[in-house]
């Protein structure tokens, strides 16, 4: 369960993202850092498109297994502690079958390790190819442009095909007493923005600071290594710091990061709807904490 801390006159929601892509590391010392700060939730994207489509054909993740293994412990061992849930979303580099199930397999095996107990939620996200192929006949599936034009041919050849989940799936689960869940391919974003609007966060702030909190210590200022990201939301902002003492947040460093992965800083396109940073105000709290201010959410006409 999410904890229920929060009061009418100062509601916040605190979240701690472990890292930017499970697999590629976090100090220890950092996600010790932010259970002090009594976080509601722990989140980690586990998927990247970088590698290519290569990990979604092989049905391999991107990093060695031992690697992630290294940082799941550190999150669930923390997520127990705590009595707080942990979303891990795009499982395995890409969210197929295969990536959801050794991360499955990994999971057991630290509870078995660690003498853990949980109950757990794996979300599915492939698609199978028969439903995949009456959808378009019935005119529901349509290429992004630029993409090439789409039929069953292209559905025939592909080794396997995910659908992207919004955050609605992560919260039936939630509501459903899971407190760790696996989820296949994800937007980014919803892993992190889920829980907050939920619980009374207004869109605009729960997305924009989601778009942060995906990539862990990315939006730090010279980022040294892969690292954890706090933040605090509230009605009006949310602030922004690096559990580890030695990385800070700036106005710059944050405003810099709606640059990243988008066509326009100023929208930052999801399949919900879209987030517009077109009034959004960077303040430094101090010399590590960066307050936002302003962000909006349009939602989707069609989603």
């Amino acid at each position: 369960m999410v904890r229920s801390d929060m009061n009418d006159q100062m509601m916040e929601v605190r979240i701690v993202s472990a890292t930017g892509v499970s697999g590629s590391g976090f100090k220890e010392s950092s996600l010790a850092t932010s259970l002090e700060m009594k976080p509601h939730f722990i989140g980690c994207d586990c998927g990247s498109t970088d590698p290519g489509p290569a990990p979604l054909g092989s049905g391999k993740t991107a990093f060695p297994r031992q690697a992630v293994k290294r940082d799941l412990r550190l999150m669930l061992k923390a997520a127990r502690q705590a009595k707080i849930p942990l979303l891990l979303g795009s499982a395995g580099t890409a969210g197929g079958e295969p990536h959801l199930a050794v991360v499955k397999e990994i999971i057991l095996e630290i509870a078995a390790e660690e003498k853990l107990s949980f109950p757990l939620a794996l979300i599915h996200s492939e698609q199978d190819k028969s439903y995949l192929k009456r959808r378009l006949r019935e005119g529901r599936i349509k290429p992004l442009k630029p993409a090439p034009d789409f039929d069953e041919a292209a559905i025939d050849r592909a080794v396997r095909i995910v659908g992207m989940m919004g955050e609605e799936p992560f919260l039936r689960a939630l509501d459903h007493g899971a407190e760790v869940i696996v989820a296949g391919r994800a937007s980014d974003c919803a892993i992190f923005a889920g829980i907050p609007i939920q619980m009374g966060i207004p869109p605009g702030i729960a997305w924009h600071a989601a778009k942060i909190l995906e990539c862990g210590a990315a939006a730090a200022v010279s980022r040294s290594s892969p690292d954890c990201m706090f933040a605090t939301l509230r009605q009006d902002h949310f602030d922004l710091e690096t559990p580890n003492p030695e990385m800070r947040c700036s106005p710059q460093s944050i405003a810099a990061h709606s640059l990243y992965e988008n066509s326009d800083p100023y929208r930052l396109v999801e399949s919900s709807g879209v987030i517009d940073l077109s009034a959004a105000q960077y303040e430094a709290l101090d010399d590590r904490r960066v307050r936002v201010r302003g962000s909006r959410f349009e939602p989707a006409q069609r989603y």
